[in-house]
């Protein structure tokens, strides 16, 4: 099974959201989440947020192999390095190029999981993460400000 194919079958899996706000924002105050998303959609507030979540996966690097994929490239980095993945969350929240706009995390643990980023989103999902991968997750977000809650739908 190739890692699109494994990626597919994540994606089916419960979802967990690293982010910023610690609940979606309900839908009767979306103006005022839309003037948020304008303060956050700067360069100085993304570059702050992909610190946050390079200093996340380099930690969880740590404890997991992370392998990235790139799907825009059909690129895969196996035997990522810290290096590989800072570069590739830079890549995609900060750089130029539409074509590095989603990047994926494919987490190695006992159990795997998918860590998922997109440019437009100022959060991070988790896939099909287990429940010792879900605190570990949980701890370091709090360690970086964020929150983890349950993915919407």
């Amino acid at each position: 099974m190739d890692i699109s194919d494994q990626i597919d079958l994540l994606l089916e899996e419960n979802a967990w959201v690293v982010d910023v706000l610690p609940e979606q924002v309900p839908a009767e105050r979306s103006s005022r989440y839309a003037m948020f998303e304008t303060y956050m959609d700067n360069p100085e507030m993304t570059e702050a947020f992909c610190g946050k979540l390079n200093s996340i996966l380099t930690k969880l690097y740590c404890y997991h192999d992370l392998a990235v994929y790139l799907p825009a490239e059909e690129t895969v980095m196996e035997q990522s390095q810290m290096t590989d993945i800072t570069m590739a969350v830079r890549a995609c929240l900060l750089g130029e190029e539409k074509r590095d706009a989603v990047t994926e995390l494919l987490v190695k643990g006992k159990k795997q999981a998918l860590i998922m980023l997109c440019r437009q989103d100022f959060y991070m999902t988790v896939f099909g993460a287990d429940d010792e991968l879900l605190q570990l997750v949980r701890l370091l977000a709090a360690s970086e400000g964020l929150f983890v809650r349950p993915a919407a739908g």
